[in-house]
């Protein structure tokens, strides 16, 4: 049986880097949506509770949306590390 090619993960490396970094944006986003009373900070005018919560929700479902591919992307990961690892054992 040949063994299996060995395959680079860098790609995926690189993008789990890239969504890491979008979910502390978004947490950055949540906590500070989280402290807002009800006006705004700056211009003083009244937060409408509905439209801060629906925000509040959209953060937290983007969040969950990246954590399933933060998910997705190591399990590939490991697949691949698993893969090249049988790949080197073959060759040796």
């Amino acid at each position: 049986m040949p063994a299996p090619e060995y395959k680079s993960y860098d790609d995926e490396q690189a993008e789990l880097g890239s969504l890491q970094g979008q979910i502390k944006t978004h947490e950055a986003h949540l906590k500070k949506l989280s402290k807002l009373g009800n006006s705004c900070p700056t211009c003083e005018q009244d937060i409408d509770e509905e439209f801060k919560n629906s925000l509040l929700k959209s953060e937290e479902e983007e969040i969950s949306s990246l954590n399933e591919k933060i998910t997705e992307l190591k399990s590939s990961i490991e697949t691949i590390k698993a893969g090249n690892k049988s790949h080197q054992y073959k060759q040796e």
